[in-house]
This record gives structure tokens, C-alpha cells and sequence, in this order.
């Protein structure tokens, strides 16, 4: 026989309770935010959007949500950050990168944890993902701008394989600016070359001077259909401004300079099929002359001739393949 009294009971409802208070009093928070840390519900197909799971009431576990998106989104893990709650509570706050490259309406949502052996979801979001405008430099908007970031291109239909131009242009007002880095998004629907260095230059829009930097690219899509050309990033740093009565000591603390990024516009392409062809394709591109050549053009038995292929034109040329020769008299090896 167990004896039970009544202090026996108190204590172990008591612990009970705490336990069920301790799983329901925990909580998911999803967010979905452009670049710029605003909450949205409608973002441009290849602008950057940030998905956030907020966990509160926990023991600060890793518990790695799990994000449920249709049509499916890809989500790459950017990091985490966690804040002390109480006692024994804290909130963790689980931070995602990714961009929609297709116009439509997706669903976020909801994220679920499994926490003390019981599943909790978090809310669901609708974002409407849009086709943007191509940015361009003089319909960039009225107000003036202290910086901003350009992709163009003049290629809206092109050929699988073919070579994209593209340029990358980042205008800034302040003399003080020094850019650090370009990022580019990674994307399995083509390559992407070019010059690393850039070139600057000085450009008035809209009746306002502008320093620039410009880097000139090209793309190579591997896939037919419609492509998107995501949008791209540079980190720069600017130099802060002095401020109060201290405000000129501030080299003792710190360089001086604020990092900051900037983010470009997105781009769609529609890449078509190679055309009917008959026999291998040896280079894809547009292509003014092909010249064969033989020098000499006279020789006696036994004597070296050259024969050499002259093209011009614009191509992939490092990726061109050499000819065979076919038709050749037999006299000739």
C-alpha cells in the first residue's frame, strides 16, 4: 500500500503544472523582411527577403526549426541570435537568406519545433512576388539618392549558351566612399564572368553629379526558358560624420568609417532553344566573318603549309572548340 497525504499531492501537481506551463508558454514568431528590415507581403521576383522564426519560452536548445514553404522556397541558414528571457527562458531568433525567381503567390509558413515531446508551429505568411521594373539609371526615382545599384543589360531574348552582356553599376554622391565587395547570388541557371576590378568614372543624373563604379560582365545560361538575373549586392564603407561636442575624438575609438550594403535590381531574360542545325556547334554567339587560310598557297612536295580559321565576331572564345577537318585530298597529312 503507497501512502499518499495531502502535501505529497500539492507538490507533485505543483511540478505538473509547471512542466505544462513551461511547453505552452512557448511560442513561434515567423517574419518575412526586405532588405531594409521592413515587414512585407509582396516582394520583386530576385530582391533579397529575410524569413525569421522567433522562439520564446525555452531552454535555449537548439531546436532548428523547420520552415514549410509552397511552392517550395530555397532557404539558406544566415544565423542565429538569443536573448535571456528569465531564469531559465530565453528567445532565439533563427535568421534565413533567399529571393523567389518566379511571379506568383507563396506561402511561408508555418515553422514547427518539437519541444519537451510536443510539436509548436508558428503563424503562415502569403507573399505576392512580383515582376519589378528593369531599374534603369534615369527612372531610378525622383527623389535624390545618395547611392544606389544598377544591373542592365540591353538582352531580353537570347539563345542557350549564348553570351549575355551585363553591367554592374554602383553610383555614390559622398567622396568619402570605398567599396569593399561585390557579392554575387549563387544560381544554377547560367555563369557568370568578368572584369573583378571596375572602373570608375563620373556620371550626372537628373541633374545631379554622381561618382561611379562599374564592372562589365557576362552571363552564359545553361537552360532554356525564363531566367532570372538575381539581384546583386555591394558592401561599402562611408565615412561618419562628426557629431556633438565630441565628435572629432572619434579616431581614438574606432576607423572612422560606417559599413553599410546596397542592393541592385533583378533581371529576366527569356532563353530560347538552339535553332535546327545539322553537325556539331563549335562556338554560339553573333559572328561577322569566318575565313579559312592556307599559306603558302604554292608549295613543293614535301614543304610545311599553315591552314588557319579567322573568325570574327563576339563569343565564349575560351570555350570554342577547334574544327575538324574534313575534305581533305589525301595527298596531305
Amino acid at each position: 500500500m503507497v501512502r499518499t497525504d495531502g502535501k505529497y499531492m500539492i507538490v507533485v501537481w505543483a511540478l505538473m503544472l509547471l512542466s505544462v506551463h513551461q511547453v505552452y508558454s512557448a511560442s513561434l514568431e515567423l517574419r518575412v523582411q526586405d532588405v531594409h528590415g521592413h515587414q512585407v507581403n509582396q516582394i520583386g521576383v530576385g530582391q533579397p527577403l529575410t524569413v525569421s522564426v522567433l522562439i520564446k519560452g525555452t531552454d535555449g536548445k537548439d531546436l532548428q526549426p523547420i520552415i514549410r514553404t509552397k511552392p517550395t522556397i530555397a532557404l539558406q541558414r544566415d544565423g542565429q541570435n538569443m536573448t535571456l528571457l528569465g531564469k531559465n527562458t530565453v528567445a532565439i531568433q533563427y535568421i534565413y537568406r533567399s529571393y523567389i525567381d518566379t511571379p506568383g503567390t507563396y506561402t511561408i509558413g508555418p515553422a514547427t519545433i518539437v519541444y519537451q515531446g510536443n510539436t509548436i508551429s508558428s503563424n503562415v505568411l502569403t507573399i505576392q512576388a512580383t515582376d519589378q521594373p528593369v531599374g534603369s539609371v534615369n527612372g531610378a526615382g525622383d527623389e535624390k539618392q545618395d547611392v544606389f545599384f544598377e544591373l542592365a543589360t540591353d538582352v531580353r531574348t537570347a539563345i542557350v549558351g549564348q553570351k549575355i552582356p551585363i553591367s554592374l553599376t554602383f553610383y555614390y554622391r559622398d567622396k568619402s566612399v570605398r567599396v569593399i565587395n561585390v557579392q554575387q547570388p549563387s544560381t544554377s541557371q547560367f555563369i557568370l564572368k568578368g572584369d573583378e576590378n571596375g572602373v570608375f568614372g563620373t556620371q550626372e543624373l537628373r541633374g545631379i553629379p554622381y561618382n561611379f563604379m562599374r564592372w562589365d560582365c557576362y552571363i552564359i545560361p545553361h537552360n532554356t526558358g525564363r531566367i532570372l538575373i538575381p539581384a546583386h549586392s555591394v558592401d561599402y564603407e562611408i565615412e561618419k560624420k562628426a557629431s556633438g561636442r565630441f565628435g572629432g575624438l572619434s579616431f581614438f575609438f574606432d576607423s572612422g568609417y560606417e559599413s553599410k550594403r546596397a542592393y541592385s535590381n533583378a533581371v529576366t531574360v527569356t532563353v530560347d532553344p538552339l535553332p535546327p542545325h545539322r553537325g556539331p556547334v563549335l562556338a554560339i554567339g553573333t559572328f561577322e566573318s569566318a575565313k579559312l587560310i592556307i599559306e603558302p598557297s604554292v608549295a613543293q612536295e614535301g614543304q610545311a603549309m599553315v591552314l588557319s580559321l579567322d573568325i570574327t565576331g563576339d563569343t565564349q572564345w575560351d570555350a570554342l572548340k577547334s574544327p575538324e577537318l574534313v575534305g581533305v585530298p589525301e595527298g596531305l597529312r
